[in-house]
């Protein structure tokens, strides 16, 4: 999953929230590749990445971790496929990692790149997402992102291009109209959750019992997980109460009674 998504080709061990054995790694395999085959973020693989493999210091320094901005812009993006109850999620919780940007402090992948199409650049060559331009939070160093903002109202949406503010009513209403399309970005068209089942205390990583296999070789879509006898069944179906899959591994790990 990892090759080719990282500027650097010695790695050291996973720095992973939570992950404390190789039995939860593999465990894990499964989620961080359903994110990133998801592709709820362009930047998705990048941050995983810099998780599963990061990069080896020298002199045996700490292996740092991502960048606070890093995760967020991730988890904004891909927050339909962060799953409650479950102690891997907390990778995401951004509030883990450093709200720093200084490269011997934390890594973001996303720095010194080119910038994709919907990535405002720094002027430190940090690239973030262009909604967070004229928010009145200083994403970049020196401010950049909030100079020459055109006002808009509470009930206005603010465009990613042109910075056009346009009736939050027209807001993921199906229909573009900001130049560059943006009212439409992200907007949440059904959830996957997994309901308030609770997990048990051993249930982290590997307390959801899914079968880890290689990264690219799902043959379930991107929603979806797959049992380990190789059925796949969407997020909603797990710790539901519910055998969905013929193992029952959908299950194991969940507390009964559930609620929804």
């Amino acid at each position: 999953m990892c090759r080719g998504v990282t500027p650097y080709d010695i790695t050291a061990q996973p720095n992973i929230p939570g992950i404390t054995s190789l039995s939860s790694l593999e465990a894990a395999l499964p989620y961080f590749e359903m994110i990133a085959e998801s592709k709820c973020s362009p930047r998705a693989k990048q941050f995983l990445c810099s998780l599963l493999e990061p990069e080896c210091q020298p002199n045996g320094q700490n292996i740092l971790p991502p960048c606070r901005k890093a995760c967020k812009a991730v988890a904004e993006e891909c927050s339909d496929f962060i799953l409650e109850n479950l102690d891997l999620s907390q990778i995401f919780n951004c509030d883990n990692y450093p709200d720093l940007d200084h490269p011997a402090e934390c890594v973001n992948l996303a720095k010194g790149t080119e910038c994709l199409l919907h990535e405002f650049r720094c002027d430190d060559g940090t690239c973030i997402p262009k909604r967070w331009m004229c928010d009145n939070v200083r994403d970049c160093p020196r401010a950049t992102d909030e100079m020459n903002c055109a006002l808009c109202t509470k009930s206005e949406f603010r465009c990613m291009a042109d910075r056009k503010c346009v009736s939050m009513a027209k807001r993921c209403d199906g229909s573009p109209d900001c130049s560059d399309g943006s009212d439409e970005f992200n907007c949440k068209v059904s959830a996957h959750h997994v309901p308030n089942a609770q997990l048990d205390q051993e249930g982290s990583a590997a307390s959801v019992s899914l079968e880890a296999h290689s990264p690219h070789m799902s043959p379930c879509p991107p929603s979806e997980l797959r049992c380990i006898d190789g059925r796949c069944i969407g997020l909603h179906q797990i710790c539901n109460g519910v055998h969905d899959c013929s193992d029952g591994s959908d299950e194991t790990g969940c507390k009964l009674p559930f609620t929804v």
